[in-house]
């Protein structure tokens, strides 16, 4: 008798637990093949610098101040916020344009991480079948912009973030 030295893959390894907990492989997000190597992809221009500033001793008027400032070099374009929530069971992301706020319940298990990236996605999707050419997403969610920036596109959202922007 041989023996193989074949491991079998992660989904076939926890297929049993996916089962004791109840979980079905259809609430599982599947991340597709990314067609276009991530190399050759260019990030969004994303603007960090109100990061410079460190949250516990920066005060909320200096933030306003330098939001304020930052707005203002983005006068023409049209401004699009995003936020995402959790609150016990209850998640949400949300995205105000000029013309509309969209708002998307998600799953209980989502995370706010997910949440965030959902709206950035909603901004981006709204983006895509407006007139106006041109816009700025205004999001709170370092870690989605640092995701995005970094192409982490092993998280499906950051994924369908890049197909999104590469099909414009």
């Amino acid at each position: 008798m041989m023996k193989t030295n074949t491991i079998p893959s992660f989904g076939i390894r926890i297929q049993h637990l996916l089962l004791e907990a109840g979980i079905s492989h259809d609430s599982i997000a599947n991340t597709p093949f990314f067609e276009t190597p991530p190399w050759s992809i260019s990030p969004p221009k994303i603007d960090l610098d109100l990061t410079k500033n460190r949250k516990k001793d920066t005060s909320s008027t200096v933030f306003q101040t330098l939001f304020g400032e930052l707005r203002s070099k983005c006068g023409d374009y049209a401004p699009i916020y995003t936020d995402g929530s959790k609150d016990g069971d209850r998640v949400a992301s949300a995205t105000v344009t000029p013309s509309e706020t969209i708002s998307v319940r998600l799953p209980p298990a989502a995370t706010i991480f997910t949440a965030e990236l959902r709206a950035i996605f909603q901004a981006l999707e709204f983006i895509q079948s407006s007139t106006s050419l041109k816009h700025v997403i205004f999001t709170d969610s370092l870690s989605s912009l640092r995701a995005i920036n970094n192409k982490q596109l092993v998280h499906p959202l950051v994924a369908d973030i890049y197909r999104l922007l590469l099909s414009q």
